[in-house]
């Protein structure tokens, strides 16, 4: 069991938790000016699941989902990296998926169908349609 101080300490530390990915992803919508109907078409995300990143603040994405937004976004890899950190998702280059996320990334191109495509022509989770 926690000591007294080991516990305070741990209660401090937890009432200060950086942005929930839901609140960061509302937050980059905003300072960007643009609507949610523009970032979950162009994530080809449905209306639906949008409404319920929006109404819940501790919603927790897919990485498919994540990396959809993030390209809606035109975010770049180290903001994309720092979106999916706040979900608790990372890429890695262990993984197909997040190798071509990550090329398409680094060559500035954020439209989900041509990313969908690659993922596609080797066998990975698409994005978006959800």
């Amino acid at each position: 069991m926690a000591s007294a101080p080991a516990s305070d300490e741990l209660a401090e530390r937890l009432s200060h938790l950086d942005a929930s990915f839901s609140q960061a992803l509302l937050a980059l919508i905003d300072e960007r000016g643009l609507t949610d109907a523009q970032v979950y078409r162009r994530a080809n995300l449905s209306r639906q699941l949008f409404s319920k990143i929006r109404s819940r603040a501790d919603y927790r994405p897919t990485k498919p989902t994540a990396v959809a937004l993030a390209l809606a976004l035109e975010l770049t890899l180290p903001q994309t990296r720092e979106l999916l950190a706040r979900a608790g998702l990372a890429l890695s280059h262990s993984s197909k998926f997040d190798v071509i996320v990550e090329f398409y990334l680094m060559r500035g191109v954020h439209d989900v169908m041509a990313v969908n495509e690659a993922l596609f022509a080797f066998d990975q989770p698409l994005l978006g349609s959800q």
